[in-house]
């Protein structure tokens, strides 16, 4: 199992908020309420694990916090197709379309604290030699990653 994560690690790690995203908001200029940016091939990995390739249209709507951490809340729409691996080794091939959705975009780390989105789905796993599942239709999506403090 090893041998198939090796290469996919990063990749889980920051899909599940476990370290910063490869790029951010910062090399951006600095957003207002409205201001929309659209996100293509080479800057998914800001969005998405897996080495998707597509296109999102991102609106900055307001600003807002997760258990108290302050983040930019994105509404999201677009499409991308992406190969995205689990914990245990198995890829997951995706075709998605987000017909509307929102992001929480952490304003202090690289991370997304939460997602929210509508979407048409079509995909196929499995490992090969093993069990393959293929699925397709509507899927609502909801992911929060929770920070919360160590006290010593």
């Amino acid at each position: 199992m090893a041998q198939k994560l090796s290469p996919v690690f990063d990749q889980l790690l920051a899909e599940n908020a476990l370290i910063p995203r490869p790029q951010w908001f910062a090399k951006q200029h600095r957003f207002k309420v409205g201001d929309q940016l659209v996100v293509t091939d080479q800057f998914l990995p800001m969005l998405l694990a897996g080495n998707a390739q597509g296109s999102c249209t991102l609106k900055l709507e307001s600003f807002d916090a997760v258990e108290g951490h302050p983040c930019g809340v994105f509404s999201i729409t677009g499409n991308y197709h992406r190969k995205i691996p689990d914990f245990s080794g198995t890829i997951t091939d995706e075709n998605v379309t987000i017909e509307s959705g929102k992001f929480w975009f952490s304003l202090l780390y690289p991370v997304i604290l939460r997602q929210e989105m509508d979407t048409i789905q079509s995909s196929k796993g499995g490992s090969q030699g093993g069990l393959m599942s293929r699925s397709q239709g509507t899927a609502k999506v909801s992911v929060t990653h929770a920070w919360k403090r160590q006290s010593s």
